[in-house]
Parts: C-alpha cells; structure tokens; sequence
C-alpha cells in the first residue's frame, strides 16, 4: 500500500520542549546549546527567479546563485541589489567567497569550480579546470584560503589551496563512519576548529523494502581524521501511520521533535557550533549542537520556505536561506545580530571650477541589529573629507557622518569616490560620492592687455571681452588690483 506523509504540528511542539528541557550535559563538555533566538528580516528578492545557493562575503554582501540563469547575483549587506551580475557561469550551483573576496563557483554542467576576482574577472579553475569533479554541490574556505569541495558524485571532498592546487581529499566511498556517500555540504567551524560534512549514509527503508540515501551529519579534524558521525534519517521516525480520511490512505506519522531528516541539501554552523541542514522535502531547517542534540526547527513559524536549498551565516549573525520555490532569500537575524544600514548611498555634489566648494552633506549610520557595535569611515580619494571616522552605536541608534568634498585644482568632468563603512563584526557598507566639476561659465578673452604710452599721456584704452559658457544669464563683478587701472564697468 502506498504510504505518505503526514506532520503533526502539535506533537511536535510538546515533544521539542521536552527535548531541549532535557538535554544531557555530556562529561568532559559545556552546557549544550540552546535554539537560537530568530527573527525574520526584510528578504532579499529583487532580481531573483530560482536561487538555489548562497555565499557571504566578510562585508556581509550576499551573492545568490542562479542555476537556471547561468549567474551570481550580488547583494549590500544591507539586502538591497548592487547592481553587479555575474553573468555567463554555466548552470552554477555552489557558490562561496574567500577572505579576499575572490567568488568560487560550482557548476555541475563541466564538472568544475570557477574562480572570480572581486571586479567579477576570471582567474582560473580549480586542479584541472572542466572535469575535475562529478557534482561540486558545495564549496567552503577556512581562513587559511583552503578550499573544500564537497563532490557528491565521486563520494569525497576534495581540497585545494589558494591557488588552486588540489592538495588532499577527505573521505572514502561507503556507509561506515568516516566513509562518505553522496555528500551534498561542508562548513567550516572556526570555533571548535572543526570540517562538518553532510552526507548521505544509505539505511535500510522498510517501507519500500530496499536502501535508500538517508541523513548523517559527520565531524572531521582540520586534518582529515574522522571525529564522530551522527545518523539522522527517518520519514516515518514515530514508526507508526494514521489513516487520512479523505483519501483513505494510510500516512507516515512524522513528529519533527524527534530531530529526524528526510531530504537535506546544506548545512551550515555558526559561531556557537550549531549546526543548521535545510530539509527539501519538510521545507525547514533543522538546528543541532555538534554533539548531536536537536535543538529545533526554523519552519513556517518563522518564515515561509519551499524547497529550502542553499544556506549560510556570517560573522554579523544573520541566516540565510535559498527558497528556490518563492524566488527569495530568507533573512534570519540570530540570537544578538548586527544590521548595519547607512543612507543614503550616493551622495552628489555639483562644483563651478575655480568657484566656492559646495557645503558637506550628511549620511546616517544606524544599528538595526541586536546589539552595540563600533564603525569606521574611511575613504581611498584625496578629494573626499570625512567629519569624523570613527564612532559606536547601541542597538535602534543612528548617527551621522559629514561627508564633504574638496575640488581645489580638479579639472571639470565627472569624478566617483567611496566611503567604506565598516563594523568589524561581518556588515560593512559603501557610499559612493560623486563630484560634477563644472567649467568656469565666464570666460574672459585676452588672457593679457599690453599698454604702451610717453609719459605724461594716457594710453588708450583697450577692451576685455566676456563671454558666458552657458545659456543662462551670468553675474559678474570686475576690480583692479593697481590705481592706475581704471575699468568702465564692474
């Protein structure tokens, strides 16, 4: 008989508080983790048709993966599009971003992970280039420039440096802990020094009588050395079905509660070492500690997903997570995060040359996140001028910045600056400056007057033509510097 599934939200609500209340301290290890504090924020949707994988750079800028669209579209850490597409990447479908701000892309179409500069310039493939992977389904960096793939086609994850260079693999084909079967994700835990891989780990399904690829989360040391592995596969975890009276069919009975995974995609870890795995088939994600305790679900209760793939974090605590199906990237902020926003982002100043500078305008710095944090301002442009560069900000409080211009000896045209604005604590923003120099509308013709006389007779006079540049009328004032030149206008 076929058998389908069925989620009973309310079990799964009494049995997941019963679960966090009764979490075990293991012997030799701190306090397990609780589930974080979550609150949605403003999507990023804006260009979007089908993400399927997305990367955080240190600045906090989010670059969505489009396989579809054969592009990575680029986000401010603010959530607004930045107008930058890289474009032409063939059916990419992972993507990370490396400390210097180098973009790796995934495309599972030529078997290869694609390296782009920060101005979007290609650099070089990864080992041999076309070829060099099955399935790249998920790239990672640590923070030495190592590089991790994980290639669920050919069962490891294989590892390059900085430039390219393969240098390891972690992992064999097979089931046993350590063994590798279909891995789909790797992250990085900076902060137990840790590689997690999500894979596969075929498992016996008594429904249907035969193997099937089920969930297992596993630990490594930074050196390849299998650390621990944890099995979390199970549709039908209660065992039991109800029978729907609709349709008369008999359903699994799942109970989320009970921590259990059925179609993973991505995991990602944050800086407390929980671990987060989008569930394609339950449309959530599920959070553990790394010690395999379940901590909760982030499901409709706290945003909408469907088909929920890609996911990352960053170092400003905000989640991120690719719902292919509703076009969007859901924005989570975690526990104490940090939300930098600074407006307006370009600032125009208009100057006549050789006339007055025009007056500083100001931007505002606010903190929309959870918690204080410290920013700097700074500017790689001469003729740019700062009132202040530096400055700490409460969670809710907003400050200003004077941004001013300084055109003494710029020729007219057109010339574009930036401020940087950064906080430290993964949300940076930039404020582009763009100054227009005008030409001097006045001009004055001959440069020179030569007068000739005898002495005691005055010369005659000679005459200075003013021509104006544009079509308005102009104002004008002439003085002499010397009493013996007289003018008969001023």
């Amino acid at each position: 008989m076929k058998k389908t599934l069925i989620v009973r939200k309310g079990v799964a609500l009494s049995l997941s508080i019963l679960l966090l209340a009764g979490l075990a301290v293991l012997p030799g290890t701190a306090a397990a983790a609780v589930m974080p504090a979550l609150e949605r924020l403003s999507p990023l949707s804006e260009m979007i048709s089908s993400p399927t994988d997305v990367a955080l750079d240190r600045q906090g800028r989010a670059y969505v993966a489009e396989t579809s669209a054969n592009r990575i579209v680029i986000y401010n850490q603010s959530g607004e599009f930045s107008g930058r597409v890289l474009a032409g990447v063939v059916q990419p479908g992972s993507v990370a971003v490396d400390n210097g701000g180098r973009i790796l892309v995934g495309s599972a179409a030529n078997g290869s992970v694609a390296v782009f500069g920060s101005d979007l310039a290609y650099l070089f493939s990864l080992g041999a280039g076309a070829g060099e992977f099955g399935i790249p389904s998920d790239i990672a960096v640590d923070d030495n420039g190592s590089v991790y793939v994980a290639d669920s086609l050919n069962q490891t994850v294989r590892i390059y440096n900085s430039n390219g260079d393969h240098t390891g693999s972690i992992g064999v084909p097979g089931n046993e802990p350590g063994q590798l079967h279909n891995p789909t994700s790797v992250a990085i835990d900076a902060n137990s020094g840790e590689i997690i891989i999500l894979d596969h780990q075929q498992v016996y399904d008594s429904s249907s009588s035969k193997m099937v690829d089920g969930a297992r989360i596993q630990y490594f040391a930074m050196d390849g050395t299998p650390l621990r592995s944890y099995s979390r596969f199970g549709y039908n975890n209660t065992g039991t079905t109800e029978l729907d009276p609709d349709s008369g069919i008999k359903k699994a009975v799942y109970d989320i509660g009970m921590g259990r995974m059925t179609r993973p995609v991505q995991l990602t870890v944050d800086s407390m070492s929980r671990v987060y795995v989008t569930d394609m088939r339950m449309q959530n994600v599920m959070v553990y500690d790394n010690q395999d305790n379940f901590l909760g679900a982030i499901d409709a209760a706290t945003c909408t997903l469907a088909i929920p793939q890609g996911i990352a974090i960053g170092a400003a605590n905000r989640l991120y997570i690719a719902s292919k199906k509703t076009k969007q990237i859901e924005v989570i902020g975690v526990d104490d995060y940090t939300s930098l926003l600074a407006a307006p982002t370009v600032v125009d100043f208009r100057h006549t040359e050789t006339g007055t500078a025009p007056p500083a305008q100001e931007a505002a710095i606010s903190n929309q996140g959870k918690t204080s944090f410290s920013w700097t301002a700074s500017t790689p442009d001469g003729w740019v001028s700062l009132g202040t560069t530096s400055g700490t900000l409460a969670a809710a409080e907003t400050s200003s910045l004077a941004v001013a211009v300084v055109p003494e000896g710029m020729a007219p045209g057109k010339y574009t600056g930036s401020v940087a604005i950064n906080t430290g604590a993964g949300a940076a923003e930039d404020i582009q400056v763009v100054l227009q120099v005008d030409p001097n509308p006045l001009q004055v013709a001959p440069a020179s007057l030569n007068l000739a006389t005898v002495a005691g007779t005055a010369p005659e006079g000679q005459l200075l033509a003013l021509t104006s540049a544009v079509e308005e009328p102009q104002a004008w004032e002439a003085s002499a510097d010397q009493p013996w030149i007289t003018l008969d206008k001023t």
